[in-house]
């Protein structure tokens, strides 16, 4: 009898127990985190023709290749077979301690430079140059000589892949060929060329989408009036300034020789690029870009329709309109933020706002 007690409560407790809801545990979705991928084209060609990777940060520093250089192709002091084996043993040691350190971007900008300027083969040129952007991607001589290298014919598809988007809608073949003849140039000055005059060229696409009004102003002592304008935010900024012109095709012959290398005393230099309209940009940076490029339309296009644009950080100034002695006669302007000093006290309001053609 105790015992069939016993049972029956301890199948009513068992019950019980069983009609207790338990609460669920919480359930936690975790996903991988994604790969941001990388926002310089430049980088990303370099590791798509490579195939290299950084896993991690390099802690001990890169040690100097030990290899003796060999003849450059253009050294005419020594013939093509002894130059040709000693680029080859060249090789050979680089590779060596490429194998022992193969992150060292020192040894394959060396490897690249005897690829490219003893045996004159750019494909495999590229290769180290772009390996040294890998393992060193803040290194400028790396990356402008690498975009020297893909100035070369045949390379254009490199080239295009590390331009950044805004710049593939420029018509930047036009600028490379341009490029390619400039004359009393580097190899490094080459590559900086093109990338500013990509520069220049995209900042100008952007200015024309801005809103252009029509005005009849003239503006006195413009080197000074135009100074003011785009120092307003810094004062100390004039080694910034950018002042760019663009040339119709019909004036090109009166600029012929204004990119020369000027002596080694001048501190400036005009630069100057053709777009696929064989119009002129010509374009000058720092303290004195005012002044020269001024200077220069005064001189050569004197009472001729001009358009110049000016830079500065954020400030975009674009004017289109005749220049005079120390005077210019603005037709059209576009300025972000502001005109500023430039409007004078007594103007005329603008007529009809147009876009520039």
């Amino acid at each position: 009898m105790i015992r069939c007690l016993c049972c029956v409560l301890l199948f009513i407790i068992g019950c019980n127990r069983d009609s207790i809801q338990q609460p669920d545990a919480p359930i936690t979705i975790t996903t991988k985190p994604k790969t941001v991928a990388t926002s310089m084209p430049l980088l990303k060609q370099c590791k798509a023709l490579t195939g290299l990777r950084v896993r991690k940060k390099r802690r001990r520093p890169m040690d100097e290749p030990t290899v003796r250089m060999p003849p450059l192709a253009t050294d005419t002091s020594v013939d093509d077979a002894t130059r040709r084996l000693r680029s080859l043993q060249a090789v050979d040691e680089l590779s060596e301690q490429l194998k022992s350190d193969p992150s060292n971007a020192k040894i394959h900008f060396a490897l690249g430079w005897v690829y490219f300027y003893s045996l004159e083969t750019p494909l495999a040129a590229q290769r180290h140059f772009c390996g040294a952007i890998v393992h060193d991607p803040r290194n400028t001589m790396y990356q402008e000589t690498v975009r020297f290298v893909w100035l070369t014919p045949g390379l254009e598809e490199s080239m295009e892949a590390a331009l950044k988007p805004a710049f593939l809608r420029l018509p930047w073949q036009d600028v490379r060929d341009s490029v390619r003849q400039a004359p009393d140039l580097t190899d490094r000055e080459r590559a900086r060329l093109f990338m500013a005059g990509l520069d220049m060229l995209e900042r100008i696409s952007r200015m024309k989408t801005m809103r252009h009004d029509r005005v009849r102003w003239t503006v006195n002592d413009p080197n000074t009036v135009l100074k003011e304008w785009a120092l307003a935010d810094d004062p100390n900024a004039l080694g910034n300034i950018w002042m760019v012109t663009v040339i119709d095709a019909k004036y090109r012959s009166k600029f012929s020789g204004v990119d020369v290398r000027p002596p080694e005393d001048v501190a400036g230099w005009t630069r100057m690029i053709s777009d696929d309209n064989k119009r002129r940009i010509v374009f000058r940076h720092g303290p004195d870009a005012i002044d020269s490029i001024l200077a220069l339309l005064g001189e050569r296009l004197k009472g001729k329709r001009v358009t110049v644009y000016l830079f500065n950080g954020s400030r975009q100034l674009c004017l289109i309109g005749r220049v005079a002695t120390n005077q210019f006669h603005v037709q059209r302007f576009a300025a972000k933020p502001d005109a500023g000093v430039i409007r004078p006290a007594l103007d005329l309001k603008p007529r009809t706002g147009a876009k520039a053609r």
